[in-house]
């Protein structure tokens, strides 16, 4: 039996509030991450399951548009 790294755990999702209101287009341009505006000028971002390789090109993306990121939370589910 082999032993699973924390990047292959299934059924990990993430939680991700970020600065201003996005556009709906940019679930698409995420990978389908799923967006809810909050007050305060914020967006919800959260995930279906994904590794962490997904997580990173997502996060990868936001920094390439310098989008702030203001919190990250993962959760099974």
């Amino acid at each position: 039996m082999t032993q699973q790294g924390q990047d292959s755990l299934p059924g990990i999702r993430y939680a991700m509030r970020v600065r201003g209101h996005l556009d709906p287009k940019w679930s698409e341009l995420l990978g389908g991450w799923s967006l809810t505006h909050l007050g305060k000028g914020e967006t919800l971002l959260t995930s279906r399951p994904i590794d962490q390789a997904a997580l990173h090109g997502t996060l990868g993306r936001l920094r390439d548009f310098r989008i702030i990121i203001i919190s990250l939370t993962a959760f099974e589910g």
